[in-house]
């Protein structure tokens, strides 16, 4: 049935969907983006896909609420927008809900608050030692559409996925599920950590008893699914791992228990190869060099507190200068856990850096990242760990931006 589907938000999830509603069907589409048309960043890649007259900002589409069926929001997108208020009563899903409406692949989907990028990554290398073609992708980077366009037949779909791309599933069905952990984050987002639990835990929404569930204890009391309780999986030597801290090993398990569903025979083999080789993910706890005795890592994908405190963890017997920073979008956000360090020393930058100063005893702001690493006493600590455990909006475009940017400084460091 031919529909008119409005597309809201042109980001990259925003884009692929247009991308495959405009190649492989024959809907009717409209795009929304907020503000002018005019200033949209992208626009000659939109207008590829779509005529400029089906553009609209989020003002101007107003008068068209009685003649949309769907409407396909990217995750930036907030659903209590004032704008979209207007269609209230139609329904609207994400990027990965419609992407998994017209394709039939299995599903691996990852989900927490932290840890995801990683063990997708874990998932997909393990898959592929076992022979398969892997599509990864989600919310780590490569919208599930593109599975959709490109000329590929995948085996399975390893997905990394957001509260914000789960809370607008409908009938998007994984056969493993998998839940990390939870921990208050995105509370500009939600109402109450009821709200963004539930959001999560949609996950495991409309699978059935041949499904696989992974998650820590506190989560497995919900849906149809098999249910494996995700554990520190002590039984592999991880004495040639490149990574730090016994987080990982949480992950690993992940991995074994999915590669057992899907009855991989040499999976214990596969495992602990990865163990040997896996790098980590770029901006996990990367390894980025040693000045003047001082091991440098750098976390810049921290976001949160809980983030930030998974990587103190990895090195409770070191002298730590730990930088935080970014965006103050949450000013009840928890740091006390670093007063149990005893042996960290604390260096603030960005918009967030007074109430960090006034959090933690004893530490330093400063209003640029720049001015931070030129301040460290390198004769004082063992170990520099860059883990803002903020948003990056304040200075940065994305955590992207900012972590190479702690990359690039620390590399010119002479």
């Amino acid at each position: 049935m031919k529909m008119n589907i409005a597309i809201w938000g042109m980001g990259i999830s925003g884009i692929s969907a247009l991308k495959f509603l405009s190649k492989k069907t024959n809907h009717n589409l409209f795009v929304i983006n907020q503000g002018p048309v005019n200033d949209w960043g992208r626009r000659d890649q939109i207008f590829s896909y779509i005529k400029e007259d089906r553009c609209f900002s989020e003002e101007d589409f107003q008068s068209y609420a009685s003649e949309i069926d769907l409407i396909v929001i990217a995750p930036g997108i907030d659903p209590r927008n004032n704008y979209l208020k207007a269609f209230s009563k139609i329904p609207k899903i994400c990027e990965v809900e419609l992407a998994f409406q017209n394709i039939s692949i299995p599903i691996v989907a990852v989900t927490g608050t932290n840890g995801k990028t990683t063990t997708v990554t874990l998932l997909a290398k393990a898959l592929e030692a076992s022979g398969k073609k892997v599509f990864l992708g989600g919310n780590i980077g490569t919208p599930f559409c593109e599975a959709l366009i490109d000329d590929d037949s995948y085996d399975v779909a390893v997905l990394e996925l957001s509260s914000f791309q789960l809370e607008l599933m409908q009938t998007f069905k994984a056969d493993v599920s998998i839940i990390l952990n939870i921990t208050k984050s995105h509370m500009e987002r939600y109402d109450s950590f009821g709200d963004y639990e539930k959001a999560k835990m949609n996950i495991t929404d409309n699978q059935s008893e041949k499904d696989l569930y992974i998650a820590p204890n506190e989560y497995l009391g919900v849906g149809k699914a098999k249910k494996l309780l995700l554990e520190k999986n002590e039984k592999y030597d991880f004495s040639k791992s490149h990574l730090v801290g016994e987080h990982y090993k949480f992950n690993f398990d992940a991995v074994e228990k999915t590669l057992n569903f899907f009855d991989i025979p040499n999976s214990e083999e596969i495992v602990q190869k990865l163990i040997n080789e896996f790098n980590g993910v770029h901006y996990r706890l990367e390894f980025l060099r040693e000045y003047q005795g001082v091991e440098i890592y750098n976390d810049g994908k921290s976001t949160n507190s809980a983030a930030t405190e998974s990587a103190l963890k990895s090195f409770e017997d070191k002298k730590v200068c730990l930088i935080l920073g970014g965006k103050l979008r949450d000013k009840t956000q928890d740091l006390s856990f670093i007063n149990e360090f005893h042996r960290v020393q604390v260096l603030a930058f960005g918009d967030a850096g007074d109430y960090i100063s006034r959090n933690i005893k004893g530490s330093k702001s400063f209003s640029e990242l720049e001015d931070v690493v030129k301040s460290i006493d390198w004769n004082e600590i063992d170990i520099l760990l860059f883990s803002p455990a903020f948003p990056s909006f304040d200075l940065y475009k994305d955590y992207i931006h900012r972590a190479k940017h702690f990359e690039e400084l620390v590399k010119n460091l002479s």
